[in-house]
């Protein structure tokens, strides 16, 4: 639309929103014309200050508290740099407003939490985990994982270094009610060469050897669901003999 007001030919301003994930403000940049003035409205309360047009872009800034939760429609009163005419473009800006928190990443054992309900997508050292969408994630190694949230078309993430490699053995859960996972010290495990489960009789329930499938993956996983509930001794045999108790429910 164009109109001849006080010898200043007005034409509807372009207006594109440049920085919509901005936690405290919405970003508008607006094409204007010299000698007018710009304003954005929602409803009828003003929710910007009075732009002087420059004839190229300026930037307004609406605060985010300003803006209810979903479909917000601004308008624009462009006037004469006198203020004696104006005119209201309505609906010259239709945001959808979605509140997107910080996100952060709890650990516990081998499960990695996100504080997001919704929108999450799961990373191991950059590289998108497929099918990793839930709340939870179950790490299986040592590496930087990620998680990412969406909403909104905008986007916040968090990162967490997950180490599984210490200097003591790790045996957990303790108690366990079926599967034990077992993390060595990588001395200990370079030089692995069988694992023994024995029950308090010192009769051995289970054998694993050392292969190579066995001695590459940092998480070695027990199957205890078949025993009964009480006391075990875990026996590691590799450069030198270590044992652990271990507890069935």
């Amino acid at each position: 639309m164009t109109l001849h007001l006080s010898q200043i030919l007005l034409t509807d301003a372009r207006t594109f929103i440049t920085d919509p994930c901005d936690l405290k403000q919405l970003g508008i940049s607006i094409d204007t014309q010299s000698g007018a003035t710009y304003q954005f409205f929602k409803g009828s309360v003003p929710v910007t200050e009075v732009l002087v047009g420059s004839g190229s872009s300026v930037m307004a800034t609406v605060a985010k508290d300003q803006l209810a939760l979903g479909s917000n429609e601004l308008s624009i009163q462009v006037a004469t740099q006198n203020g004696c005419d104006s005119y209201v473009f309505a609906k010259a800006i239709n945001y959808d407003y979605q509140v997107l928190n910080p996100v952060a990443i709890t650990k516990d054992g081998l499960i990695l939490k996100s504080s997001s309900a919704d929108g999450n997508q799961w990373f191991k050292n950059g590289v998108v985990i497929n099918g990793a969408t839930g709340t939870q994630f179950e790490v299986q190694e040592s590496a930087i994982y990620t998680v990412q949230v969406s909403k909104g078309g905008c986007t916040v993430s968090s990162e967490i270094d997950v180490d599984l490699t210490t200097d003591a053995i790790q045996v957990f859960p303790v108690p366990t009610e079926g599967k034990m996972n077992l993390i060595l010290p990588s001395r200990i495990n370079a030089s692995l060469r069988s694992i023994f489960l024995y029950d308090m009789r010192g009769v051995s329930i289970l054998e694993m050897q050392s292969n190579q499938t066995l001695s590459s993956n940092e998480i070695k996983t027990l199957d205890l669901s078949n025993l009964g509930p009480g006391v075990y001794l875990l026996q590691i045999n590799a450069d030198k003999v270590y044992a652990v108790k271990v507890i069935k429910k």
